[in-house]
């Protein structure tokens, strides 16, 4: 588990760039979700414990949060999101799906994305989407 811990630490903010800012997210859950992502796209890293995410976010990231939180958020909050093992966590496609709307930019990624969901999160997402660009129609039509 060190040498996990020592390879988190080589990821910096300037790695970081591409993805969606944890800071935005509301939740431990979530953020913590999005350090497994980025554990597996940056080091390909499978499976990390509560001590390595909690360290990643409070030492990289600078937001202060603590093994008992992310063992709590992912065991009792994060269902299906998540395969516990081993005191280590996997991130599963339904993890994916909850954080993949910060992570897709472009439309043609935000199409596929809503394909993939289930279906009452496509209509929640569309009728965010359809609010979003409504707001955004009015502003244009009246300034």
């Amino acid at each position: 588990m060190k040498e996990r811990a020592q390879e988190l630490q080589t990821i910096n903010i300037k790695t970081l760039s591409g993805y969606p800012d944890p800071h935005l997210y509301g939740s431990v859950k979530e953020r913590s979700l999005w350090v497994l992502h980025v554990a597996k796209e940056e080091l390909n890293i499978e499976r990390l414990g509560a001590a390595n995410i909690s360290r990643f976010l409070t030492e990289i990231i600078e937001i202060k949060t603590s093994p008992q939180a992310v063992k709590y958020s992912l065991y009792n909050v994060a269902r299906g999101c998540v395969d516990k093992k081993n005191g280590t966590y996997k991130l599963m496609q339904k993890g994916r799906n909850e954080i993949a709307i910060d992570v897709a930019v472009e439309r043609k990624d935000i199409y596929i994305l809503i394909q993939e969901l289930p279906t009452r999160a496509k209509i929640n997402l569309r009728r965010r989407l359809f609010l979003y660009f409504l707001v955004i129609s009015e502003f244009v039509t009246h300034t």
